[in-house]
């Protein structure tokens, strides 16, 4: 990292980074911060939303370094789907 990504990555706060997505909403690098109003960190608590969701995923981010709100409709396939 140079010193102004390190810099970058200090500032940052608290959520889930997104590596790669399937979902035209998410984009790598973003940061969920909540998920239907509650704080994420852990990829078990995305896995737990996903799980429970009963319509679309209330989902607030960082990207680039700006807040943003997403709506994300979890198919049904996900919903079910058990990994550890």
């Amino acid at each position: 990292l140079s010193s102004d990504e390190f810099e970058r990555y200090l500032r940052l706060p608290p959520g889930l980074l997104v590596d790669a997505t399937k979902a035209t909403n998410l984009q790598p690098g973003d940061i969920i911060t909540h998920v239907n109003g509650r704080a994420i960190q852990w990829p078990f608590q995305w896995k737990r939303a996903v799980r429970r969701a009963k319509g679309p995923l209330s989902i607030h981010l960082i990207r680039k370094d700006k807040a943003m709100h997403v709506e994300l409709i979890v198919q049904e396939k996900e919903r079910t789907k058990r990994t550890y």
